[in-house]
C-alpha cells in the first residue's frame, strides 16, 4: 500500500488498519492459566479487514506501520478472570491487573493504547491462574477484538 502523510505529518495508509473480530462458535480448551502463548482466537470479521491484517485462523493482528495502535478486547468464558493483556510478537505486552470476576461466568474486557512496530503481532490473553481447559463463548456481544491505527 501506498504511504500518505496529512497535514498534520502524520503518516497514513490509504485505508487506515483498523479490523473488528468476534469469537464464532465456542471455543473450548483455551488455557487462561498460560501466559504468554495461549491467546483467544478470534474467527470470524464483524467489520471490514481494511488491509487484511487480522488473521482469523490465528487471532492475531499484524502491524503494518509503525505507531500508535488501539485494541478493545473482550471474552465470555465458563469461569472466572482475574487479569488480561495483550500477547505482543509471542510475549506479554500492554498488561492491565484490575480483577474482575463472578459465579461460574465472566466477562473481561480491556482497552489498549499500545506503541508497536511494523509486523508486530497482537493478540488477547484472559487469565485466571487455575483453570487450564475452559470455554469462551461465542457471543458477538461480549467475545470480541477490535482495533487499530491512531497515528
Amino acid at each position: 500500500a501506498v504511504f500518505q502523510i496529512d497535514s498534520a505529518g502524520i503518516v497514513t495508509k490509504p485505508l487506515q488498519p483498523a479490523f473488528g473480530a468476534y469469537r464464532s462458535g465456542s471455543e473450548t480448551g483455551y488455557n487462561p492459566a498460560g501466559d504468554f502463548g495461549d491467546i483467544i482466537t478470534y474467527n470470524a470479521e464483524m467489520e471490514t479487514d481494511r488491509n487484511g491484517d487480522f488473521n482469523t485462523s490465528t487471532g492475531l493482528f499484524t502491524c503494518p506501520v509503525d505507531g500508535i495502535y488501539w485494541f478493545h478486547a473482550s471474552a465470555y468464558l465458563s469461569q472466572y478472570v482475574t487479569q488480561a493483556w495483550l500477547v505482543i510478537n509471542g510475549g506479554r505486552g500492554s498488561y492491565n491487573d484490575f480483577g474482575v470476576s463472578t459465579q461460574g461466568n465472566a466477562v473481561f474486557s480491556a482497552l489498549f493504547y499500545v506503541e508497536l512496530d511494523a509486523n508486530d503481532t497482537v493478540g488477547y490473553h484472559v487469565y485466571n491462574g487455575s483453570d487450564t481447559s475452559v470455554t469462551v463463548y461465542a457471543n458477538a456481544n461480549h467475545t470480541y477484538f477490535r482495533g487499530g491505527l491512531l497515528y
